[in-house]
């Protein structure tokens, strides 16, 4: 991955720059679906039916989760704020569709 330095009024900030459907396609789509639209074993949320708000909220309280006992959790659990950042942007054109 790339990182870029940003200015900020408090200074330099560095910030990964993550390509959302790279790391959607790598991370998501086998339980999600390429369009969003799929629930795997019934269980994975249809993305195309969700606010941004509410995958932000989820990736974010996945990482509060102590003791993530499945793969997915692990990988939910150690999202790094760009990233959540670029899976939100990029499920965001599920909706769209």
């Amino acid at each position: 991955m790339t990182a870029i330095c940003l200015l900020s009024p408090s200074g330099p900030v560095a910030q990964e720059a993550v390509d959302g459907r790279r790391f959607y396609d790598e991370a998501c789509a086998g339980c999600h679906g390429r369009q969003g639209r799929e629930t795997a074993r019934g269980r994975a949320r249809p993305l195309d039916t969700l606010s941004a708000e509410a995958v932000r909220g989820y990736l974010l309280a996945a990482r509060a989760v102590e003791a993530p006992a499945r793969p997915y959790q692990r990988l939910k659990k150690g999202l790094s704020d760009a990233e959540i950042e670029a899976l939100v942007n990029y499920a965001a054109q599920f909706r769209e569709h």
